[in-house]
């Protein structure tokens, strides 16, 4: 799988900035901040892009869901109440 992966995040696709600006409904973007591979440059590119994304951050690495589990419920929930 990380063979087929690889490539898109070495170089992705140049129509991924369009792809995620026509995503229509609200979406939340969580970062894992700096333990993450995902640089936090880049989760806040994706709340500029897409027009209704919050950006929340944990500092967990890239599993926010799994190391994090409280505070990945939170920030849902907050997301989810102003939905």
């Amino acid at each position: 799988m990380v063979e087929q992966i690889r490539p898109q995040i070495d170089q992705p696709d140049p129509a991924w900035p369009s792809v995620f600006a026509g995503i229509a409904i609200p979406t939340l973007a969580i970062g894992g901040g700096p333990q993450s591979f995902v640089p936090s440059e880049h989760v806040e590119q994706l709340g500029r892009i897409m027009p209704d994304c919050p950006v929340g951050s944990l500092d967990t690495g890239h599993l926010v869901h799994a190391t994090d589990p409280e505070g990945f419920v939170r920030l849902v929930r907050v997301h989810l109440d102003h939905v």
